[in-house]
């Protein structure tokens, strides 16, 4: 398992925040959808955007050696964002994430949660049983 913590995103974490979104669109989802609509999809959302989701929404971050190499974002029972970096692909974070948001959730007395509208997030979801 991958060493790391799991932390509350703060206003400072933007920036990675949209490039970490950006290339997990780019790299990631396009191995499932054409090139061109990936990268539509990964511009879609600009830094002001990342910036207010941070202010608005619950999101946890996972930092690897100073590195944020994950993120969620969560709106009262939905997961609406989970992105990962590709160099962190299938070393278990988003599911660290996930669990963590699940224990918070739970913290809430919230007995279920919902996947976003969003392809990413509803199959890794899906596959852990949310």
């Amino acid at each position: 398992m991958l060493p790391g913590i799991i932390r509350s995103a703060v206003a400072s974490d933007a920036s990675a925040l949209y490039e970490i979104r950006r290339d997990a669109i780019c790299v990631l989802a396009s191995r499932g959808m054409p090139e061109e609509m990936a990268e539509r999809w990964a511009s879609s959302r600009t830094l002001a955007w990342v910036q207010t989701i941070i202010k608005e929404r619950d999101v946890w971050v996972f930092e690897a050696d100073t590195v944020v190499a994950a993120s969620v974002s969560v709106s009262a029972d939905t997961i609406d964002g989970l992105y990962t970096l590709p160099l962190y692909e299938q070393r278990g974070v988003a599911s660290r994430l996930l669990a963590f948001v699940e224990t918070q959730m739970r913290g809430r007395g919230l007995l279920a949660a919902r996947a976003g509208d969003r392809l990413e997030c509803r199959s890794l979801l899906s596959a852990k049983g949310i």
